[in-house]
Order: structure tokens, then sequence, then C-alpha cells
């Protein structure tokens, strides 16, 4: 998953003020980045619901995606001349985090077997509520009742979206695993700024956490008999493994990143808005999925919700 976005909440208050002192130029090239690694990662379902629809297991594409993108970024690091070495302490507690991102990328890429890429992603980008629920719960943060209300709002646009077309034929197992891996992904984001591992350079940070995933997602494969060898003469499938592992993971990062050194975290935020609304066009556009007003409306308030957590959030 996107294992380098837990950036956005470890970002220092100094990164805003930074941002001030670049020239507009720079300013528009940070906007252009959060755009880009937004739009990127919204390509998902793009490259991998073709891979699925000829007959590989959601869970072997995920292998194969973080098994390139590891290879990609230890390439990346090598280049950099950065350091691959970590502490105990730090491989115990990436083991954790690698778990729980990849648990959500399972679950993620699962819920696109029972609906479709728009409306998955649209479902799992509420994370930022999840996050700002658990850290009231379980770190005491405070609630406000502005949080509250975009909670509320992020409920009903879920319960319209689900039932977009008609009551009778939501569908909960994918409304449930969309949501269990927002969930899984907030709580990664959580323990991403709580633990030793906070101030890990991102390239070091993101290559543990995928190549732990692989060794897991191998696993997962093995005990549920699903592990399928990639069809290398399929040339199609090749190219969209390949443009799975590079686009929305590496160069969604590299955006990522270089939008929030140079317009800081709340507006590269809000500019996330892009990613369910590219892989909502996706989906109608390229794989003909149903798409209502319900199901606008519920896309509707389910960003404006998460816009207003992150907004309140940074006030």
């Amino acid at each position: 998953m996107r294992s380098a976005r837990y950036i956005l909440l470890r970002i220092p208050r100094k990164s805003r003020i930074l941002a001030r002192k670049y020239s507009r130029k720079s300013s528009t090239s940070g906007v252009l980045s959060a755009i880009i690694s937004s739009v990127t990662y919204g390509l998902i379902p793009l490259f991998s619901i073709p891979l699925m629809n000829k007959g590989l297991h959601f869970d072997s594409v995920l292998f194969y995606r973080f098994f390139l993108a590891a290879l990609s970024v230890a390439l990346l690091m090598l280049i950099k001349n950065i350091n691959f070495k970590i502490s105990w302490k730090e491989f115990k507690t990436l083991i954790l985090l690698s778990i729980l991102c990849n648990t959500c990328s399972l679950l993620f890429f699962l819920s696109y077997t029972f609906l479709g890429g728009g409306v998955t992603t649209t479902v799992h980008f509420m994370y930022p509520v999840f996050v700002t629920i658990i850290m009231g719960v379980f770190f005491h943060e405070k609630i406000t009742p502005k949080n509250i209300v975009a909670i509320l709002i992020a409920i009903l646009g879920v319960a319209l979206l689900s039932s977009g077309e008609g009551f009778r034929k939501i569908n909960l197992k994918g409304i449930s695993c969309a949501l269990s891996a927002a969930i899984f992904y907030a709580m990664f984001l959580v323990f991403s700024v709580k633990t030793s591992v906070k101030d890990m350079q991102v390239l070091k940070f993101t290559f543990y956490i995928q190549i732990i995933g692989v060794i897991y997602l191998l696993c997962f494969c093995f005990l549920r008999g699903t592990f399928q060898w990639f069809p290398l003469q399929d040339t199609s499938s090749v190219i969209n493994m390949i443009s799975l592992a590079i686009i929305p993971t590496i160069v969604s990062t590299v955006a990522l990143v270089s939008a929030v050194r140079k317009i800081g975290s709340t507006l590269t935020s809000v500019l996330g808005a892009f990613e369910p609304l590219t892989a909502v066009i996706i989906g109608i556009w390229v794989f003909n999925e149903p798409f209502t007003l319900k199901m606008l409306l519920g896309i509707v308030l389910i960003i404006t919700a998460v816009l207003g957590i992150i907004l309140t959030h940074e006030k």
C-alpha cells in the first residue's frame, strides 16, 4: 500500500513555514506533484483489475507488485548510498507495521472482487476519519464537534455509496472489506508516528515495509494454496504488473514527498481527493462500472467529510 504516505501525519509544522519561503513557481510545482501523486495512486484499478480478470489471485498480484517495488526501492537506495542497517528494535516495529500495511492491501484488493474499483477506493479514502477516531479513543486527542459531524457525514456517504444500485444489491462483504482496509491503514499510520521508526528515511522505511510484506504475502499465498507463477508469456499482464509496481507505488511516493516539501502537508492531503475521483472515472470509462446519482452523492459526502477532518486537524 502507500507505505510512505505516513509522512503526511509526521511532517513537522515547520514544513508549512518553509513552504512560504518558496517561489510561486515552486508552489505550482508542489501542487502538480500532489495531483500526480493522487492520480497515479488512483490508477491501481487500471492495472490490477485486468490481472485479476485473467485469473491471477489478488494475493499473488500483491506479492509480485511489492516484490518488484522492493527491488526498485533497493536500487534507489544503492544509487543514493542509503545504509540498509537497522536496529533489532526497529526491525520488530517494522514487522508489525508491515503486517498492518499489507493486511490493508489484501483487504483492499479483495474488495475489488466484490465492488468496483471506484467504490472501493472511495470507501478506503475514509482512513483519515478512522485515524481521528483511533487518536481520540486510544491517545486521548480531542475529537471536536466538527470532527463528529464530519464522521457522521462520512457514514452517510458510505451508506449512499453502498445502496447506489438499490438496497437489495448492497454487497456487505465488499463494503466490509473496504472499510476494514481503511481501518488497518489508519492503524498503520498511527503506529508509524508513535513508534521508534517515525524518523526513519522514507526509502529505507518503504523498502522494509515492502520486503517484509513480500514474505508475509508469500506465506499467505502458500497457506491459502493460491500462489501462482506469473504468466511471463502474456505481454499485457507483464506490462500491467510492471506499471502497478512502478506508477502507483514508486512514482506516487516520490511525487508525494516532493509535494509535502514544497506546499506542506495540509494542501497535499486536500489534493489527495484526486485519488478516488481518478478511480471512479476509470471504473466508469474503462470497466463500465455502474454509476447512479446516489453513488455520486455518496462520493461527494465522503470526500467532503475527509477534507473537513484534514482541515480541522491542521488548524
